[in-house]
């Protein structure tokens, strides 16, 4: 019969204790992603959603009607769009997350864009081909990776979309920050329009703000929303998001999913 001293006692407990507090964490995970589901549902299912997408991209096809006709000669005027959630439908793949014990992970991620699935979202056909008739040049400003560009072209032209060119698709190389690739297309063209789902599609002042210096800024900006901003609906994820939990451990999800409840307002 083993002996078990006092040290090893507590290095039974120890081991113990860490097994419990694991299951405890992945636990929590599960059921903080499993909060997200609402969203999605939402987002996949609803026709609010659907009609939301279609209303931005008739404003963005009605601007650029008007800046064409406005100016009728330019040969330097450009479109700036984001790519997931904005042009391809990712939802699938947030609902594999919701149902996993893991947040945002790098590995399912590439395994989602290299099948090409993602389907095109309401308005967007439509758009591109007004655009590359007016003879605007389109940029597709994303931050998946640079490592992602074949993939995400395969994607995109599974659906013939018009004025594509695999020279403007601009990826991630370094940094999450589109400024300095808005940049690169500013010294070139007059960026006319720029659409997506994230504050950060449209200027840097949203970069590395507050919530509620996001939300200032927005009141400070408003007159650029619907006439050069174009945003569309993402309740699933994005720097809103990520703001909330910013000084949070990712496994702390019990933490996390306080805090998401206690920023709500509430009726009294």
């Amino acid at each position: 019969m083993e002996i078990l001293y006092p040290n090893s006692f507590a290095k039974l407990f120890s081991t113990m204790l860490m097994v419990f507090q694991l299951f405890s964490d992945l636990n929590h995970t599960k059921d903080f992603n499993r909060e997200s589901v609402s969203s999605i549902v939402w987002f996949q299912k609803s026709a609010e959603a659907k009609a939301l997408y279609f209303q931005g991209y008739n404003i963005a096809t009605s601007r650029l009607l008007e800046i064409r006709k406005e100016n009728t000669t330019a040969k330097n005027l450009a479109v700036v769009l984001d790519i997931d959630e904005t042009i391809l439908d990712n939802s699938p793949f947030q609902t594999t997350l919701a149902y996993s014990y893991l947040n945002y992970n790098e590995k399912l991620w590439n395994e989602w864009t290299s099948q090409k699935n993602a389907e095109l979202l309401p308005g967007v056909e439509r758009f591109f081909t007004v655009a590359d008739s007016l003879g605007f040049e389109i940029f597709l400003v994303s931050n998946r990776s640079s490592t992602e560009k074949q993939v995400t072209l395969d994607n995109l032209q599974l659906y013939n979309l018009q004025g594509i060119k695999e020279e403007n698709i601009l990826l991630k190389e370094y940094e999450s920050s589109k400024k300095e690739r808005r940049d690169s297309i500013l010294s070139r063209y007059s960026i006319e329009l720029l659409l997506g789902d994230n504050l950060g599609d449209f200027d840097d002042v949203f970069d590395t703000q507050s919530l509620e210096e996001r939300e200032y800024n927005v009141r400070k900006m408003s007159d650029k929303f619907g006439s050069k901003f174009i945003v569309f609906p993402n309740p699933m994820y994005g720097t809103w998001n990520d703001l909330m939990f910013s000084n949070v451990e990712w496994r702390y999800a019990k933490t996390k999913s306080k805090i998401r409840k206690e920023s709500l307002k509430r009726s009294k």
